[in-house]
């Protein structure tokens, strides 16, 4: 869980992220309205509590199995939006995690090369792809993974070595 203000600050930053992504929020308005009626809106889904430090509440998602599957419905309309940093992510977290294992012969354990893990990323995609859709049908699967790799990096998230 966390306190009412925290959600707020977080949402906030969830929408900037969601924006800078291109893609469209479905609402307008203050932070502070939007997180009060989507609180609203998901009744028993979450428990509010009031704490004693700074008369604050404190929000709890209800662990109920009715409840968990709502949320996780509602985590849907999201998850899109980040589905591939995270694959990046993941691939990168297999390939470090591979040359650690295996030994890096001589190799920075830090340096990839970057066609390596778009690679990674692309099969990781060919797995997951009866899961979610990652890329538009007329989209090359390679191409959207070096996209978002490309995104990274001017994020400047990875670094890419001289």
């Amino acid at each position: 869980g966390t306190d009412l203000s925290r959600l707020v600050e977080d949402f906030f930053s969830m929408k900037e992220e969601v924006l800078a992504r291109d893609f469209d929020l479905g609402f307008s308005g203050n932070s502070d309205d939007v997180v009060m009626h989507a609180i609203h809106l998901l009744g028993n889904c979450v428990n509010i509590t009031n704490t004693s430090r700074n008369n604050e509440f404190f929000i709890t998602p209800s662990t109920t199995i009715p409840a968990v599957f709502e949320l996780n419905f509602y985590s849907n309309g999201v998850f899109h939006v980040f589905i591939k940093e995270a694959i990046i992510a993941c691939s990168l977290h297999a390939v470090q995690s591979r040359r650690y294992r295996n030994g890096t012969n001589g190799a920075s354990p830090s340096l990839i090369s970057q066609e390596h893990l778009v690679r990674k990323a692309a099969s990781l995609c060919y797995l997951l792809s009866n899961e979610f859709t990652v890329s538009l049908p007329c989209q090359v699967i390679y191409q959207v993974c070096h996209e978002s790799v490309e995104r990274l990096i001017q994020y400047g998230i990875l670094l890419v070595a001289e």
